[in-house]
């Protein structure tokens, strides 16, 4: 069974550095399978062109993984990851979003 979470800013409180008047292109996140086991996937939606820039942190707060991508898609192993709850952080286009997934192995 795939669960799929997806989410989407609920305010502007995840906006970043928004100076201007052009309003944000939201940053919708997907993290599936969750838990994840060998490997999951992370979907954004983001502005064409736009690249994401994303950090795995342990319940301590501790980055485990980094890493910047132009695609709308990648495949992360969850094999170097610790075991628990986790957080992904990522930022494109001055928008930040933060997501809890789980590694359960």
């Amino acid at each position: 069974i795939v669960r799929q979470l997806t989410f989407l800013p609920e305010n502007n409180s995840s906006v970043v550095g928004n100076t201007g008047n052009t309003p944000l292109s939201p940053l919708a996140v997907t993290i599936y399978p969750n838990p994840a086991r060998d490997e999951f996937t992370v979907s954004f939606t983001k502005p064409e062109g736009a690249p994401v820039h994303y950090e795995i942190s342990d319940a301590l707060g501790r980055a485990v993984a980094r890493g910047e991508t132009d695609q709308n898609v990648l495949t992360l192993s969850a094999s170097n990851l610790p075991s628990g709850v986790l957080l992904l952080r990522v930022e494109g286009n001055r928008v930040e979003q933060t997501r809890r997934f789980v590694v359960a192995k």
